[in-house]
């Protein structure tokens, strides 16, 4: 299926994502000391260009599984493929492909299973944004169906907190249709898997209902920082929660 008409507000852009941190004050790297300096260097490079994707790392591998990929300069789709770098080999190799291609699948590792959670499919070339519910997991060399979602997801930011993962903020659709992007609507809605077969539970809210964010642990708290809003584009919100 060829989709080179795909956009996102009539364009996505080339790469994963970029973002710029701004801190209060000048600090040169004369300021800093040279065991703090960083020194960048080119790791094994992905045997695809992809972008829309939420790796993981799961028991000392990085794994990365769908996202959009494209041929030549035009994006020409979701892509199913499943690549792993070993940090030891320094290789990427492929893997079980997921089910079904997505883009914007939130990979996370959670209680020795790999998780591949929500994201979109393309089912048409006026469909490319259908968001899913559905959640797989990693069961050896295959993945099988996990925990439904309460509602279809995308977008949203996950971390495992003390013995439970959570799914918060994102996108779900704004009503019955749910085929492109401005089918949709943000989220702050937020559930919890305390077990690898369910159910899902619900959890406060996300007080700034939003999509595209980031997420850290830092302590005991979850950070939330970032994104993006449907009616009023990025946002500088950073709101932070006991969450365990």
């Amino acid at each position: 299926m060829s989709m080179n008409s795909i956009t996102r507000r009539g364009a996505l852009v080339s790469g994963a994502a970029a973002f710029t941190v701004a801190c209060s004050g000048r600090v040169s790297e004369a300021d800093i000391p040279a065991t703090q300096v960083a020194v960048w260097r080119n790791g094994p490079a992905l045997p695809y260009a992809a972008q829309e994707i939420y790796p993981a790392l799961h028991e000392g591998r990085i794994h990365l599984a769908g996202g959009f990929i494209a041929e030549g300069d035009s994006i020409s789709g979701p892509t199913d493929r499943h690549v792993v770098l070993d940090l030891a080999v320094g290789a990427w190799t492929s893997e079980a492909p997921l089910p079904v291609a997505r883009h914007h699948p939130n990979l996370i590792s959670y209680a020795g299973t790999l998780f591949a959670i929500g994201g979109f499919e393309a089912h048409s070339s006026d469909a490319v944004w259908v968001m899913q519910a559905g959640v797989w997991m990693l069961d050896g060399e295959a993945w099988s169906g996990g925990p439904v979602l309460p509602q279809p997801n995308g977008e949203s930011v996950t971390d495992v907190i003390g013995d439970r993962l959570h799914v918060c903020g994102g996108r779900k659709p704004a009503g019955q249709a749910n085929a492109s992007w401005n089918d949709h609507t943000d989220t702050g809605d937020h559930c919890v898997l305390a077990s690898l077969d369910g159910p899902w539970e619900t959890a406060a809210p996300l007080p700034t209902a939003r999509n595209s964010a980031a997420s850290a642990m830092i302590g005991e708290a979850w950070h939330v920082v970032g994104g993006r809003t449907v009616t009023s584009g990025n946002t500088p919100v950073h709101e932070v929660s006991d969450a365990g």
